[in-house]
C-alpha cells in the first residue's frame, strides 16, 4: 500500500495546473526583460563619452571675512567616466586663470561642485572652462 501511495504522489506532482504555468511564465518574462535592460545598457549606454560644461553660480556668491566664494558646477551629461578633470576661472581675456581645479574622477550624468576663494567681489566678465580629461 505504501507503494501506490508514493508513486500516485510521483504522478501529481509532475502535472502542473495553468496557475503554475502562467506564474512560470511571468517570472520568465520579468528575468528577460531585466537582463534585457542590462545588456542594454551596458552596450549602447555605456559607450558615449563624457560631456562635461562648468557653470559660475554668481548668484550664490557669498562674502566673509574679506573674501569672496564663488561657486561653479561642473557636469557631466554623458555616460562615460571623466578623469583628472582640469577646470580654470577666468576673467575677460586675462590668459591667466584666477583660480583652478583638478577634479580626480566624474562620472556619467553627475556634477561636481566647486568653490573659488576670490580675494576681491567677481564681476560679469567670468566664465568658467573645462580645460581637459583623461579618459579612464
Amino acid at each position: 500500500m505504501t507503494q501506490k501511495s508514493r508513486g500516485a504522489g510521483k504522478e501529481k506532482a509532475s502535472t502542473r495546473g495553468p496557475a503554475e504555468w502562467v506564474t512560470l511564465a511571468i517570472s520568465v518574462a520579468i528575468v528577460a526583460g531585466i537582463l534585457g535592460v542590462l545588456a542594454f545598457q551596458q552596450f549602447e549606454g555605456g559607450s558615449e563619452k563624457p560631456v562635461l560644461t562648468a557653470r559660475i553660480e554668481l548668484s550664490e556668491t557669498r562674502e566673509a571675512e574679506g573674501h569672496f566664494y564663488l561657486p561653479i558646477t561642473v557636469a557631466n551629461s554623458g555616460h562615460g567616466t571623466a578623469g583628472s578633470v582640469a577646470v580654470e576661472l577666468l576673467q575677460g581675456d586675462d590668459p591667466e586663470p584666477l583660480a583652478e581645479f583638478d577634479i580626480i574622477e566624474l562620472p556619467g550624468e553627475s556634477e561636481e561642485k566647486l568653490v573659488a576663494i576670490l580675494d576681491e567681489e567677481p564681476g560679469d566678465d567670468l566664465k568658467a572652462v573645462v580645460v581637459s580629461y583623461q579618459e579612464p
